[in-house]
C-alpha cells in the first residue's frame, strides 16, 4: 500500500474565479501532516482555467485537460481512476472551505466502530 492518505478530485470547467479561491481555501486548510494530492480536471474550458492550471507548479497538483467537455461523472470518473490515495474526496471548484473542516471526517474514518 502506498502512504498517500487523500486524493483531492476536482472538475473544472469555467469560472476561473471559483477555482482560484477553491484552491487558495483547500490548500490553506489542509493539515501539514497529510500526505495528499490535488487532481484537477479542466473538462475543456472557454474561459482562461486552462492556462491558470498550465501556471501551477505544486507538485501535489496533478493536471488532467479533456479534449471535450465530458460532464462532472465522466470528469469525476477520469480523476477517481488517476487517484492513488487511500481517501477520495470529491470537491465542486465552487466550495470554500474553513480552516478544520477535514479533520472531523478523517476522525470518523480511523473509528473501526463508526465503519
Amino acid at each position: 500500500m502506498n502512504n498517500l492518505r487523500i486524493s483531492f478530485i476536482i472538475p473544472l470547467y469555467n469560472h476561473l474565479d471559483y477555482s482560484k479561491k477553491n484552491l487558495l481555501s483547500l490548500r490553506s486548510t489542509i493539515p501539514q501532516n497529510l500526505s495528499y494530492e490535488i487532481i484537477m480536471i479542466d473538462d475543456a474550458s472557454e474561459d482562461e482555467t486552462a492556462d491558470w492550471l498550465n501556471s501551477l507548479s505544486d507538485p501535489n497538483i496533478h493536471k488532467i485537460f479533456n479534449a471535450e467537455n465530458l460532464g462532472y461523472a465522466k470528469t469525476n470518473n477520469i480523476g477517481v481512476r488517476q487517484a492513488k490515495g487511500e481517501v477520495l474526496v470529491l470537491i465542486n471548484n465552487d466550495l470554500i472551505f474553513s480552516e478544520g473542516w477535514l479533520e472531523p471526517m478523517l476522525d470518523i474514518l480511523d473509528r473501526p466502530e463508526l465503519n
